[in-house]
């Protein structure tokens, strides 16, 4: 009669005979997880979840979405050293009769906007003769280097 619930009570109102067929399915379950030392919300994931097997095999694409602040770096399971380019945050897996559970994990790397550039005002006074930067993303933990050089007759004062 089409009911989803597997587990039922039956109270027939009328004499007759009733039959019921249990229908199962096998399934593949691909789970995705940040990778350990990772900021559990660093990131989440498209196309994980539960999927039907058949006798052909099929493929299921796997998206890392890092939240803001953050970007992908690569995939770091088992199955990752096998992929044409680990830091596609794109993944295509293909699931067939074989497979029971596909566990994937991915990195996912803090960042920062970081902007070095000159006071308003001061642009004809001197200039970042090293590491002049407009909004780059920078990972946590990378050093920059930036250097400002005084024109002849200015000083540098301050950050």
């Amino acid at each position: 009669d089409g009911n989803t619930q597997y587990n039922r009570t039956f109270n027939p109102e009328t004499s007759d005979t009733y039959t019921f067929t249990a229908q199962f399915e096998r399934y593949v379950r691909i789970r995705a997880n940040v990778a350990s030392g990772n900021y559990y919300y660093s990131g989440s994931f498209t196309g994980t979840g539960d999927y039907a097997v058949t006798d052909t095999a099929q493929d299921v694409t796997v998206t890392a979405v890092p939240r803001e602040g953050y970007r992908f770096d690569r995939w770091t399971d088992d199955g990752a050293t096998a992929l044409a380019d680990p830091t596609n945050p794109v993944r295509v897996v293909s699931i067939s009769t074989a497979d029971s559970d596909i566990a994937l994990v991915a990195n996912f790397v803090k960042t920062y906007q970081v902007s070095v550039g000159i006071y308003p005002g001061s642009e004809n006074f001197g200039a970042i003769t090293q590491g002049a930067l407009s909004n780059a993303t920078i990972d946590a933990g990378t050093a920059i280097t930036f250097t400002a050089t005084p024109n002849t007759g200015a000083q540098f004062i301050k950050w």
